[in-house]
């Protein structure tokens, strides 16, 4: 089953790039570029607690920075930035509900981001 694409996001989000499908369950590979503090936005998905979002990303420069996480419906967004070009994370979902998977820029510049995002539910 599919889970979500990354899609344009709404227009309070940022603006848009390549669709990505995250599978409900298992690794989708990312491939995105995102151009200053823009963010890219999945569809909007239902996951139950003690599900856990995993994330393994790379920006193409160690001096990139971007950060990545999830959103809830409510807009509040748990995330993690990342360390030198590099994100290795987990976040663990508390309660069920609908939730976003979100990429953003923290920069000026435009950070081309590879990887994986893995959901274990």
């Amino acid at each position: 089953m599919r889970f979500r694409k990354f899609l344009k996001p709404y227009k309070t989000r940022g603006s848009s790039f390549r669709e990505h499908t995250i599978n409900a369950r298992g690794a989708s590979k990312i491939d995105v570029t995102v151009k200053g503090a823009d963010s890219r936005y999945a569809s909007d998905s239902y996951l139950p607690s003690e599900s856990r979002v995993s994330f393994a990303l790379q920006a193409d420069n160690s001096s990139d920075s971007f950060r990545a996480g999830v959103e809830d419906y409510s807009g509040k967004k748990t995330y993690v930035s990342s360390s030198d070009g590099w994100l290795d994370h987990t976040i663990k979902i508390e309660q069920s509900g609908t939730y976003t998977i979100f990429i953003e820029g923290t920069s000026s510049s435009s950070v081309h981001i590879t990887g994986s995002v893995t959901i274990f539910n």
